[in-house]
């Protein structure tokens, strides 16, 4: 795999150096004015273009936005990138914010961009730990959803099944966890952005694979302490520990 497959995750650390922002409530209703830039820099065997292309995929009877670079050919895998949101944000503004839709055409690589469910208050979240955060404990089974989207890229659009990347901010965070535990042979690795595993990891986490995890995890965080701690009734591990 290409060096260039790591980028995204260089992305997400110099995010993280820069500051998260303190509330994900804030949504963006216009992405219209994405920059994209031109890949043409002679890494793929593809001359990609500065345009995107995207396709509405399904799994579970919930749709997802895939976005490609300009020109990908289905028949030349490139990496996948799965964009999970924090507690009441979305795919696509975690993408903004994340610079991911930038990274589509400057590191040559898919992205996904799926959307937690709506609870009874109107916020998305990620049924992913007993900590983070099914508040109303709803049977929502989002690691079946995420494996469909995830088979459906590979099968469908390109997608590199050796390549697949989980990037997590806050809840999005203890839901690559999850993935990592319960689908870990299909995925290559996890950026963690302030969230956690489980916290009786030997117990709830099934050994079904190994990818590799960065972890990234701010020290003063009130919300998802870098100590660990418990919410809705559940408990996490620290920052080390996950």
């Amino acid at each position: 795999v290409s060096t260039r497959f790591y980028a995204p995750i260089l992305v997400c650390m110099m995010l993280v150096a820069s500051g998260l922002p303190g509330s994900e409530q804030e949504e963006i209703e216009e992405l219209g004015d994405r920059r994209w830039t031109d890949s043409n820099d002679g890494y793929g065997p593809i001359n990609y273009t500065n345009e995107h292309t995207t396709a509405m995929i399904e799994s579970e009877g919930r749709p997802a936005t895939l976005t490609m670079p300009g020109g990908h050919v289905y028949n030349q895998p490139l990496p996948l990138v799965v964009a999970l949101h924090g507690y009441s944000s979305s795919g696509s503004f975690n993408a903004w914010w994340m610079s991911l839709y930038d990274s589509v055409h400057e590191n040559e690589h898919l992205l996904l961009t799926p959307d937690g469910s709506m609870n009874i208050i109107g916020m998305r979240y990620w049924n992913a730990t007993d900590a983070c955060c099914n508040l109303f404990n709803t049977e929502m089974d989002d690691v079946t959803f995420l494996e469909g989207l995830i088979s459906q890229a590979v099968q469908n659009y390109g997608a590199d099944p050796e390549g697949v990347v989980l990037i997590g901010h806050s809840n999005g965070a203890f839901m690559s966890h999850r993935m990592a535990c319960d689908r870990g042979s299909i995925i290559e690795s996890i950026v963690s952005l302030n969230g956690a595993t489980w916290d009786d990891f030997s117990n709830d986490c099934p050994d079904t694979g190994r990818p590799n995890i960065l972890h990234v995890h701010g020290t003063v965080d009130s919300v998802i302490e870098y100590g660990g701690g418990s919410m809705f009734g559940g408990t996490y591990p620290s920052a080390p520990q996950s």
